[in-house]
C-alpha cells in the first residue's frame, strides 16, 4: 500500500505554463486532473491567475502526497508563471493544451517526474476522432476503457490526449463506488500518468500518451482485471508518400459496443509515419457492414490534422455480417475486411437450436430402434447434441479466424456450425455411446 506523505515542509513552484490563449480569463473555471484532483483557477488582476487546490493528492508509484496548492500566477508571453514556498522543493510545470487539455508534469524531490493531465469538462463527449477502446468484463462485470482523443502525434516531443473510464458489459459509463486506480503503461512511448484516478465524484479523468517512436502500445487496466489495449502512432517529421490503412483486430462482436478502429496513417515509402505540417483529408467509404452505430455514413471525409500523420473512425455495427472499409486518398485506394460476429447469446442459443437439428438427423433414419433407447441414453443424446453444436460454434466463431481470417460470420452460420456440431455429438452417442442389445430378438440397435 503507498505510504502517505504530507507535504507541509515543502516549496511549490509553478513555472513555464505555456498556454495557446492570450488572456487569463481563458483558464478560469475548474480543472480536475488525471487524479480526480479538483484545481480551481481564477484570474487576478490584469494579467494574473490564481491557483487554488486545498486538498490537492498525488499518487506515484509508491507514495502518495498531499499538496495544498495556494499561488498566483503571472501571464506573460505565454507562460504563466506562478511560485510558492512553504520550504523545501516541488515543481508544477504545465505544457500547452491539446484539445483543450493540459498536461502539467509534477517533480517531487526523491521521486520519478511524472506527468497529469487536466480539464475543464468532467464528462466530455466523444469527439468525431476519439475511438474506445475496451477490456474485457471483470468479475462485477466492469470493462476498462482508454477513449483516444487523437490517433497520433509527434514522436518525442508531441502526445496524445485520452480519457480512461469503467463501462458495464453493455458499453454503458459507469460510477465508481469508491476510489478506483486504473494503471497505465506502455511500450515504445510514456503514458501519463502512471496511475489514474476515478471517483464517484470524478468517474472519467483525463491522461496522455507521448510516443517515441513509430508506436507505442499502452495498456489501462484496473486491480487486476483485465486491461485496455490501443496503439498511438508516433510520427516523424518529412514528406509521406501515401496512405496506409490499418484495422486491428479486423473482427469484432455486433453488439453495438464493440468497435474495429479503422486507422489512416501517412507514412512515406519505407512505411514510417510523417508529417510534413500541413493538413490532409482522406475519404472512407463503409460497405457490406448492416446497421452500423459508430456514426461513419456509408462515404465521409476524415481530416489528419498538420501536427499529426493518423486518423482512426470507430466502426460499430448491431447486426452480423462481413464487409470493408475503402480509403481513398491521392488517387490511390486501399481496402481493409472487416467482420461482426453475431452476440455470444445470439450464437450460442442459434448453435443450440442447430445441434438439436444435426442429432435429431443422425438419429432419424433409424428412428424405430429408438424404442430401446432408456432415460440416460436420451439424456446423453441431448447433452452431447447441445455440447457438439455450441463447440462447433466457438470452433467457427473463435478459433477459425485465427487461421482462415475471411470465412463469413453472419448469423446463419452460427445455426449451421449448432447442425454439423449436433450431428457429430449424435454419431457418437450412436455408435459408442447407446448401442443396445434388444434381448428378445438379440439384435444391436444403433
Amino acid at each position: 500500500m503507498a505510504n502517505r506523505i504530507w507535504m507541509g515542509v515543502a516549496a511549490l513552484a509553478f513555472t513555464r505554463i505555456a498556454v495557446a490563449q492570450s488572456s487569463p480569463s481563458d483558464f478560469e473555471g475548474l480543472w480536475i486532473d488525471s487524479q480526480s484532483n479538483r484545481i480551481e483557477l481564477k484570474v487576478s488582476g490584469a494579467d494574473g491567475v490564481t491557483i487554488n487546490c486545498p486538498s490537492c493528492r498525488f499518487d506515484t508509484s509508491d507514495r502518495v502526497y498531499e499538496v495544498p496548492l495556494n499561488a498566483r500566477g503571472v501571464l506573460k508571453d505565454g507562460k504563466l508563471s506562478a511560485s510558492q514556498a512553504i520550504g523545501g522543493n516541488l515543481l508544477w510545470t504545465a505544457l500547452a493544451p491539446v484539445n483543450g487539455l493540459l498536461r502539467v508534469r509534477i517533480e517531487i524531490p526523491s521521486v520519478e517526474p511524472f506527468d497529469l493531465v487536466l480539464t475543464k469538462d468532467p464528462m466530455p463527449a466523444p469527439g468525431p476522432g476519439a475511438v474506445r477502446y475496451m477490456g474485457a468484463a471483470d468479475k462485477q462485470g466492469h470493462r476498462v476503457v482508454a477513449e483516444l482523443l487523437q490517433a497520433s502525434a509527434v514522436a518525442g516531443t508531441g502526445w496524445a490526449p485520452m480519457y480512461v473510464y469503467l463501462v458495464d458489459r453493455d458499453g454503458k459509463p459507469v460510477t465508481p463506488e469508491k476510489e478506483t486506480l486504473i494503471q497505465l503503461k506502455s511500450e515504445g512511448g510514456t503514458a501519463f500518468p502512471p496511475e489514474a484516478r476515478i471517483t464517484p465524484q470524478s468517474p472519467k479523468v483525463p491522461a496522455g500518451v507521448a510516443p517515441d517512436g513509430k508506436s507505442a502500445t499502452v495498456t489501462a487496466a484496473a486491480a487486476d482485471g483485465p486491461p485496455a489495449r490501443f496503439t498511438a502512432i508516433g510520427c516523424a517529421a518529412g514528406t509521406p508518400s501515401h496512405l496506409k490503412v490499418t484495422a486491428p483486430p479486423q473482427r469484432a462482436k455486433a453488439d453495438g459496443v464493440s468497435s474495429i478502429p479503422i486507422t489512416m496513417v501517412m507514412v512515406n515509402a519505407s512505411d514510417i509515419p510523417q508529417t510534413d505540417g500541413t493538413p490532409k483529408q482522406a475519404t472512407i467509404e463503409i460497405g457490406g457492414v448492416s446497421s452500423p452505430a459508430s456514426g461513419i455514413g456509408a462515404k465521409s471525409n476524415v481530416d489528419i490534422p498538420g501536427d499529426q500523420c493518423a486518423a482512426s473512425r470507430a466502426l460499430v455495427a448491431t447486426s452480423a455480417g462481413s464487409g470493408s472499409a475503402t480509403v481513398s486518398y491521392g488517387g490511390r485506394i486501399e481496402t481493409v475486411k472487416v467482420s461482426f460476429e453475431p452476440s455470444i447469446r445470439l450464437a450460442l442459443m442459434l448453435a443450440a437450436i442447430g445441434g438439436l437439428i444435426g442429432g435429431f438427423a443422425v438419429i432419424a433414419r433409424k428412428f424405430a430402434a429408438l424404442s430401446n433407447w432408456q432415460f440416460p441414453d436420451w439424456v446423453t443424446w441431448l447433452l452431447l447434441s447441445l455440447a457438439g453444436g455450441c463447440i462447433m460454434c466457438f470452433v467457427y466463431f473463435d478459433a477459425l479466424p485465427r487461421v482462415i481470417p475471411w470465412i463469413p460470420s453472419a448469423v446463419i452460420f452460427s445455426l449451421i456450425a449448432g447442425v454439423l456440431g449436433g450431428a457429430a455429438g449424435a454419431y457418437l452417442v450412436r455408435n459408442a455411446g447407446a448401442k443396445k442389445t434388444d434381448g428378445r430378438q438379440g439384435r444391436v440397435l444403433g
